[in-house]
């Protein structure tokens, strides 16, 4: 359990190491037009549709995860995770979900 924490703590610099040439994580106001017709914003206040917001055209890999009752795990990206990636990462969330559902 300590070592899948451990991971989870990791996954976002582990993501920065795998996907520093193809974007970089933005936190803040972002400056753009704002969509005609914006359904939904986030904490910063910037404005998106649904359109920006779809899952069309992205490079998603499937999921082998099963059902996870908190979180709808998506995988996607320019250099595709390994099965042994998945599964750790399917692992630490299933965890997850058993501790928020803890009494």
């Amino acid at each position: 359990m300590l070592l899948k924490a451990v991971i989870l703590c990791f996954l976002p610099w582990l993501w920065q190491q795998k996907a520093s040439c193809q974007a970089s994580l933005i936190c803040g106001i972002i400056e753009k037009k704002a969509p005609d017709n914006p359904v939904f914003s986030d904490r910063f206040g910037n404005l998106y549709s649904a359109e920006e917001l779809s899952l069309i055209g992205l490079n998603i890999q499937q999921n082998n995860c099963g059902p996870i009752e908190d979180f709808d795990l998506i995988f996607e990206g320019a250099i595709p995770f390994s099965q042994q990636e998945i599964q750790t990462i399917c692992e630490v969330f299933t965890d997850l979900s058993a501790i928020i559902n803890a009494p």
